[in-house]
């Protein structure tokens, strides 16, 4: 790539498209107004995916990065379409699944740092003792997990604060797991809860293990 060949390709920049043209239409055409017969449901999804980009840097006046798009669709409700509703309850899943995923490796994470505190390492099985007797050795350890899921509202949990503490620098590899599991326990709630959610998360990640978990399945880990 040379200066001399981006000065080439400038032309042909979507910044450098004109308004009003022909291939202006074009494009919005197949992007925003897939038609007829030869539309395929991946047009039709991605149609409704780019409109939601849009609803999205139409309610913060900015141009949308891609984490802000997904808060954004996560914490909507609706937008008066039923095309974008569905498409939005699908994003919510994914994020919902990917939130999981992250929740899921923090804990793996503390697994880890427990095996290395000793140095023969731990089985598979010590591993799982010594998680199981360090999350019943808090208050409330014996609580069931339905009851403190339940305990958790789906609504004002602080779903991005969750999302921070679990992906940044600060904390503890312990502090983190306790805050998976709060997260965890929040958004199984948040599921259980949510008819369309859930219907959109046991039919578009059937093979996602942590989406066939019973939400109101009883175990003791709360500290």
């Amino acid at each position: 790539m040379t200066p001399q060949l981006l000065d080439e390709l400038w032309p042909i920049l979507p910044s450098q498209i004109s308004e009003g043209s022909e291939e202006l239409a074009i494009y919005e055409q197949l992007l925003f107004n897939p038609e007829g017969p030869d539309a395929t449901v991946g047009d039709l999804s991605r149609t409704a995916s780019l409109k939601l980009v849009l609803e999205t840097a139409k309610a913060s006046s900015s141009r949308p990065d891609p984490m802000s798009v997904r808060w954004h669709l996560f914490s909507s409700q609706t937008f008066g379409d039923d095309d974008l509703d569905r498409q939005r309850v699908r994003w919510e899943a994914y994020h919902c699944h990917d939130f999981m995923q992250i929740a899921a490796a923090a804990l793996l994470e503390w697994a880890l740092v427990l095996m290395g505190e000793q140095d023969a390492g731990l089985t598979l099985a010590e591993i799982r003792r010594e998680v199981w007797e360090r999350l019943g050795s808090g208050e409330g350890a014996d609580e069931e997990w339905s009851t403190y899921q339940r305990s958790i509202d789906p609504e004002t949990f602080d779903y991005q604060e969750a999302w921070s503490r679990l992906t940044g620098r600060r904390g503890t590899p312990e502090e983190k797991a306790w805050d998976a599991i709060s997260a965890i326990a929040a958004l199984f709630e948040r599921v259980a809860r949510d008819e369309d959610l859930g219907e959109v998360m046991r039919r578009e990640l059937p093979g996602r293990r942590e989406c066939q978990v019973d939400p109101h399945g009883d175990e003791l880990v709360r500290r």
